[in-house]
């Protein structure tokens, strides 16, 4: 069952994973190395704080969208994706960012997504 708990880890993995996309030691592989994709599925995603906050799946309506249409098109990078310019970096920190930003969002996030076993 995805607990409240077990959601604000995964969100911490998730800033994690940007801290070092943005000190240039990590990289993006998608939902591939994602914990709140890992949790809560790769594409259905409810249950997950970011589809909480913007009411979409896949992680539309987030800096994400930006970052993949720059390492793509951009840089023609194919995953894992890694920062290559100023660009990128500036799209890196956004996510990370926009992730720090859902921190308090979880406490928000209504007790029946945790109840009824969502993204297990």
């Amino acid at each position: 069952m995805a607990t409240r708990e077990k959601t604000r880890e995964a969100l911490e993995g998730s800033i994690q994973k940007w801290e070092h996309i943005c000190d240039g030691t990590g990289y993006d592989n998608g939902p591939l190395d994602c914990p709140l994709c890992e949790l809560f599925g790769d594409w259905d995603c409810y249950g997950c704080v970011v589809y909480y906050d913007t009411g979409v799946s896949g992680c539309v309506n987030t800096p994400y969208g930006r970052w993949m249409q720059h390492v793509c098109q951009v840089h023609a990078q194919k995953k894992p994706y890694i920062i290559e310019c100023p660009e990128c970096e500036k799209y890196a920190v956004r996510m990370l960012n926009y992730l720090i930003s859902l921190r308090p969002v979880i406490d928000e996030m209504r007790n029946e997504i945790f109840d009824y076993g969502i993204g297990d």
